[in-house]
């Protein structure tokens, strides 16, 4: 039977001992094993960097929003549309219990309302990360002061510097 054309064939492959030296621009990191040995990977960042936190705002959707949307969608779509906030960098130890969090939030953002802390994760994507929701915070106002309310926390157990809630 003849093959067709473009199909690869079984034969000796010639480049198949070379590797790319470079990817998007930066230099690809080297094979963890060396000399038969495994290496430990060593990531770029160190335990006391910044993190990199988004606050979104969750809020109603308008009746003008809520129009938009097609007649025959319109029984399953969510009414809330989020907001992206406001973006800060973090010492880790800031974010480390729920206490915490609740401090951080009611001093950043210091008014009553739904809002999602989102993070990243080194998810395998095209642009090699991916926004989390590593927790929500309502924020209601109580006898005259603001108070905080943290719920959906548990994606923040996956990191070092958090030891645990309430």
């Amino acid at each position: 039977m003849v093959r067709t054309k473009g199909s690869l064939g079984i034969g000796f492959r010639k480049d198949k001992g070379k590797q790319r030296k470079f990817y998007r621009g930066k230099p690809v990191k080297k094979k963890r094993k060396v000399g038969g040995v495994l290496k430990p990977y060593k990531p770029r960042r160190q335990r006391g960097d910044p993190i990199k936190l988004y606050f979104w705002e969750k809020r109603p959707m308008s009746k003008a929003g809520y129009r938009n949307w097609s007649r025959k969608l319109r029984p399953y779509a969510k009414r809330m549309v989020y907001h992206p906030l406001i973006r800060i960098d973090v010492d880790p130890s800031r974010i480390s219990t729920v206490e915490e969090v609740k401090n951080l939030t009611l001093e950043v953002i210091g008014y009553e309302g739904t809002f999602i802390m989102r993070g990243f994760s080194n998810a395998k994507t095209k642009t090699h990360v991916k926004q989390v929701r590593l927790a929500v915070i309502k924020i209601v106002n109580f006898s005259g002061g603001l108070k905080a309310f943290v719920s959906e926390y548990s994606r923040l157990s996956r990191y070092w510097f958090f030891q645990g809630g309430k």
